[in-house]
């Protein structure tokens, strides 16, 4: 073997820089709008490294196409003379709670709805472009009128319905007041989300074969108008029903809606009833996600038969809210056999509730094989529940890893932290890989503390964030601290959020 290579030594390397200005104007442009998916401002950062690629940054029109009502005025008007003629983002929101009723807030709130009457004239010459637009407005009016100049003086519902926006492809809206006025089809909208009390005159004409993804939330409405506005829509991919109370839920089911391109489902705050009657009159072959928030009436929704038929596409199952018996657990493992994601969110999860996913036997195949419940389950997230359930979690791990078919990682928030966790998710994540736990430790000495209860102690921003901000906002008052539990190595390392 000749070894003098191994002696010789190392020629230099070099690297060579290649300034962002010297490649191709698309490929900068790319680069910098991945940027700006995690920063917005990325931009402006790069336009202060040297004068180059200051011009370059300039004369790019797409890294200035994201319009934000917050931004001055002045500054508006530069991102859309600097966009140039490519589509436009819209995000006008004013940024106050959208349920307000307050004094202290009127003022501030008014000043908002003065600053939306001049932007909207700014933006009103480029609505062609737009392609989204985001907007929730909690004071100012639809029928509130905005001056163009020269005299020429139209509404906030003429902004957003007269044709003009015949490029906008996303419209999210959320709004206190809708003007009573029919709206004109938009054949280019793809994604549609309207919220606050807005009727059917304004909905089924945005309704077509286009629309790819559909939400509705924070209204009262008859089945019917639903069904109509499903009826048109065949093609969705994505369905969102939030807090909607739906009213007139006839006895005889109507003619059954087949989605076949429907993957994803959330039915969010529904009555059980209004879910029942839901399931009996659409049909989802290829359905991929379902989201079930209940919220019950007055009668007991273990009686109902939820779901239907059974649902072997689904994968992704999202429970929340549902109180239900050992009996209505095991008709959601014949219900969704497949799935690989299970989150149960406010479940009040007793011990016999959660024993259904420990792995048994439950038949023989001619090979002598067992066959297990939820044979294709990985992944586990449990969230907001009272009850000491880690026992519970260990049985599932050990007996799932023993059966051939272990989970890949499981996921609690805040859950009750008794003393005898540590043991119980020292030996869970023997049998599961990836671990993570946040949770409340009650301390008795902090109750009645007012400083105890501050947003650093119980931040529900990014991963800790259950969903239920009622329950968060509970321990806040009564100053809970929260610890989290991160196991993705066979040791238990604790570090307080």
């Amino acid at each position: 073997m000749d070894t003098s290579l191994l002696s010789s030594p190392s020629p230099s390397i070099t690297f060579l820089v290649f300034p962002l200005q010297t490649l191709p104007p698309e490929i900068f442009a790319e680069i910098a709008s991945l940027l700006q998916s995690t920063d917005p401002h990325a931009h402006i950062t790069l336009s202060h490294v040297n004068n180059p690629l200051r011009v370059l940054v300039t004369s790019t029109p797409l890294l200035w196409s994201r319009i934000d009502f917050l931004y001055p005025l002045s500054l508006a008007k530069l991102y859309l003379e600097r966009s140039a003629g490519v589509p436009l983002k819209l995000a006008i929101r004013i940024p106050y709670p959208f349920n307000y009723w307050s004094g202290l807030l009127s003022d501030a709130l008014a000043e908002e709805a003065e600053k939306l009457k001049k932007f909207l004239p700014a933006v009103w010459p480029h609505r062609h472009r737009v392609q989204s637009v985001h907007m929730s407005a909690a004071l100012l009016s639809p029928g509130a009128m905005v001056d163009l100049g020269d005299g020429e003086r139209h509404t906030v519902h003429d902004f957003l319905w007269d044709g003009g926006m015949n490029s906008a492809e996303v419209i999210d809206l959320k709004l206190t007041v809708w003007v009573p006025a029919s709206l004109t089809p938009m054949d280019s909208l793809r994604e549609l989300c309207m919220r606050g009390p807005w009727t059917a005159e304004h909905l089924l004409p945005l309704m077509s074969d286009r629309l790819k993804s559909l939400t509705l939330s924070d209204n009262k409405i008859p089945l019917t108008t639903l069904y109509q506005a499903l009826e048109a829509v065949p093609n969705l991919t994505s369905l969102t029903l939030c807090d909607l109370a739906l009213e007139g839920i006839p006895r005889q089911t109507p003619h059954v809606l087949t989605f076949n391109y429907l993957d994803s489902l959330s039915l969010i705050r529904i009555y059980t009833t209004a879910v029942t009657a839901f399931f009996a009159f659409v049909a989802t072959p290829v359905l991929k996600s379902l989201v079930i928030h209940l919220v019950y009436d007055e009668k007991d929704f273990n009686h109902f038969d939820l779901f239907g038929t059974p649902r072997p596409t689904v994968l992704r199952l999202d429970l929340g809210e549902s109180e239900g018996t050992p009996a209505f657990y095991k008709v959601l493992l014949r219900t969704f056999p497949n799935i690989t994601h299970l989150r149960l969110f406010s479940c009040n999860l007793l011990p016999n509730r959660l024993a259904v996913l420990i792995a048994q036997p439950t038949d023989r195949t001619e090979a002598g094989v067992a066959s297990v419940s939820y044979p294709n389950l990985k992944h586990l997230t449990i969230d907001n529940d009272p009850n000491e359930i880690t026992a519970t979690l260990r049985l599932i791990a050990s007996s799932r890893q023993s059966m051939g078919c272990p989970l890949e990682s499981i996921t609690l928030r805040g859950v009750h932290l008794g003393p005898d966790v540590n043991h119980d998710l020292q030996s869970i994540n023997v049998d599961v890989p990836q671990v993570y736990v946040a949770g409340y430790d009650q301390d008795d000495d902090v109750y009645g503390d007012e400083d105890a209860g501050t947003a650093s102690e119980t931040s529900s921003i990014g991963e800790w964030a259950s969903g239920d901000e009622e329950i968060i906002e509970a321990y806040r008052k009564w100053g809970a601290t929260t610890e989290a539990f991160d196991l993705a190595q066979a040791n238990v390392n604790v570090e307080d959020e």
